[in-house]
C-alpha cells in the first residue's frame, strides 16, 4: 500500500495569513552526495513537471500537498465520458487536463524543459494559464487554481505555491464601541480578506488608505476644530514585519502618506485601475511577474491600512472623550 509522507510546519514559519507563499521540499536520492544548495542552484536544462489543481471555489485546504491527485480538484467543466484526458501540444512543452471521477476537469499537468523552478513557473504562466483564462471565458465560469506544484525531477525538488492559512483567533463577541463612520472601512477590509485575488485585495486596502487619510480624516479634524478640540496627532509609519525584511525593507519606518503617494499609487494602483503599467504596457494579471509583484505589495498595503484605521479610531476616541 502506498503511503504519504507528512510533516508539520508551525504556521508562524509560513507566509503572513492570506498572502501567497512558496514551500520548497528537498527529497534525498540514495547515494547522492550533492548538498541541498547545489541541487537548488542547478543551472542545467532539465525536465520539470508543473501541476495545477483546478477548483470551483476558493478553499481553505487542510494541508499543502506536493503531489496533487486529480480527485482533489473539481470544476464546472466536464469532459466526455470516453475521453480520459485532454492533451495540448505547444512549441514549449505539453500540457494535459486530467478529470476526476465525476468527469470534471480537475487538474492540469505541464511538462517542459527549464533551468530553474522560476523559469518553469514562467513557462506555465505563459503557456498554460492563458488557455485556462480562455476556457473561463468560453464556458463563462470561474476556474480557480488554488495550488500549483513544481517538480524538478532531476533533483527531486518540489516547490508548492500556496495561500497561507489564517490562525485560529479567540474572540469574545460582545457589545462594544464601533464607530459607524468606519463601517464602510471595516466592510472593505473584510472584502479584501475574503478575496482570493491579490489584485483585488490591493485595491481594497488602497481604497481604505485613500478614504481614511482623505475624506474621513478631513471631516474629523473639521469637527474637532469646530468644537475647539485639539487632537494629539500620531505619526503613522509602516511597522516592522519579518516578511518585509527581504522585499520591502526600505519602506519600514517611512510614513504611510509617503508610501501611499510614492509606492502604492505610482507603482501599483495605476496599473490595476487603468490596466496600464508604469512602463506603459498592458497589465496581464495572469503572468508570473505580475502576480509576484502584487503579492509583495499586498502586505505593504494591508499593514498601512491597519495603521491608518487604528490611528483614526484613536482620533475618534479623543474627540469623543473631549465632548463628553
Amino acid at each position: 500500500m502506498k503511503t504519504e509522507n507528512t510533516f508539520q510546519i508551525e504556521i508562524e514559519k509560513l507566509a503572513p495569513p492570506g498572502i501567497h507563499g512558496e514551500l520548497i521540499i528537498i527529497n534525498g536520492f540514495a547515494n547522492d552526495t550533492r548538498t541541498d544548495d547545489a541541487r537548488l542552484k542547478d543551472n542545467s536544462e532539465r525536465e520539470f513537471l508543473v501541476t495545477g489543481k483546478l477548483s470551483r471555489t476558493v478553499e481553505n485546504p487542510e494541508g499543502i500537498k506536493a503531489a496533487i491527485p486529480p480527485e482533489d480538484g473539481d470544476s464546472y467543466l466536464i469532459m466526455p465520458e470516453h475521453v480520459l484526458h485532454a492533451k495540448v501540444q505547444t512549441l514549449d512543452g505539453v500540457f494535459e487536463f486530467q478529470k476526476n471521477a465525476r468527469g470534471e476537469l480537475a487538474q492540469v499537468r505541464y511538462t517542459c524543459l527549464a533551468r530553474s523552478i522560476i523559469e518553469a513557473k514562467h513557462k506555465f504562466a505563459q503557456i498554460v494559464v492563458p488557455y485556462i483564462d480562455y476556457l473561463s471565458f468560453i464556458a463563462n465560469c470561474p476556474i480557480q487554481t488554488p495550488l500549483i506544484a513544481v517538480n524538478d525531477t532531476k533533483n527531486d525538488l518540489y516547490a508548492i505555491n500556496y495561500v497561507s492559512p489564517h490562525p485560529v483567533a479567540t474572540v469574545n463577541p460582545h457589545v462594544g464601541l464601533i464607530h459607524l463612520e468606519l463601517s464602510p472601512v471595516y466592510a472593505l477590509y473584510r472584502e479584501a480578506k475574503n478575496s482570493s485575488s491579490d489584485f483585488y485585495k490591493f485595491l481594497c486596502y488602497y481604497k481604505i488608505i485613500e478614504g481614511v487619510l482623505g475624506a474621513l480624516r478631513r471631516d474629523l479634524f473639521k469637527r474637532a476644530k469646530k468644537a475647539q478640540i485639539k487632537i494629539e496627532t500620531i505619526r503613522e509609519i509602516l511597522p516592522e514585519h519579518p516578511e518585509l525584511l527581504q522585499s520591502s525593507q526600505e519602506l519600514v519606518g517611512k510614513s504611510v502618506q509617503w508610501i501611499f503617494e510614492n509606492f502604492l499609487n505610482k507603482k501599483f494602483r495605476n496599473a490595476v485601475a487603468h490596466f496600464i503599467t508604469d512602463t506603459k504596457t498592458i497589465l496581464n494579471v495572469s503572468t508570473y511577474e505580475s502576480q509576484s509583484k502584487f503579492a509583495n505589495a499586498v502586505l505593504v498595503a494591508e499593514l498601512c491600512s491597519r495603521v491608518v484605521i487604528a490611528t483614526h479610531v484613536e482620533y475618534l476616541q479623543q474627540l469623543k472623550t473631549a465632548t463628553t
